[in-house]
């Protein structure tokens, strides 16, 4: 069996798998520019995770971080409230700081969420947003991992690169057939 056969295999089953639970989960089988470096799956809203770098592992920008996270099928990380603060903030210890999806680059001091979201929580540490930066702070890090400052968040200009946090939201629909590809 190919490489290509097997992976198809390995989908087709996954399919088959999800479409009987009935959920269905974005997959992509794209070569995306992004190094899923891990992911993890949030208990509480069974959305999956993955902390993202750039073809290497290396820090990227925000925008090419939510890029990615859009190729991927979702977005940086939207937080709802503090207890997915503190999820991510013990989830991810790969790294100190990384992006999530909260963005005023739109307009300055309105932050919003790439995906769309209300916002419904902020967790800012003193004195942010400030828009401190020579060339402006549009976009927003959060401490984690061993940053004494985490689970604080900051806003940082778009010149700098850190890992990225994607959020992929799992799509749950009733399955209109339960039928098996053996059933043919």
């Amino acid at each position: 069996m190919t490489h290509k056969s097997k992976t198809q295999t390995v989908m087709t089953a996954l399919s088959v798998n999800l479409l009987i639970t009935g959920c269905l989960v974005a997959i992509s089988a794209s070569n995306s520019l992004a190094a899923i470096i891990s992911t993890n799956v949030n208990p509480s809203n069974g959305h999956t995770y993955h902390l993202i770098g750039g073809p290497s592992g290396e820090p990227i920008t925000w925008t090419e971080a939510e890029a990615q996270a859009i190729a991927l099928g979702g977005h940086l990380v939207t937080i709802n409230d503090a207890a997915e603060n503190a999820w991510v903030t013990s989830t991810v210890t790969a790294t100190n700081e990384l992006w999530i999806g909260f963005t005023d680059q739109a307009v300055e001091g309105s932050f919003v969420w790439a995906s769309g979201e209300p916002v419904t929580y902020t967790n800012w540490n003193g004195g942010e947003p400030n828009n401190d930066s020579p060339v402006g702070a549009d976009y927003t890090e959060l401490y984690c991992g061993n940053n004494p400052q985490a689970p604080r968040w900051n806003d940082y200009p778009e010149t700098a690169v850190l890992l990225g946090f994607v959020e992929v939201p799992v799509t749950c629909s009733k399955a209109t057939s339960r039928r098996s590809v053996y059933d043919r």
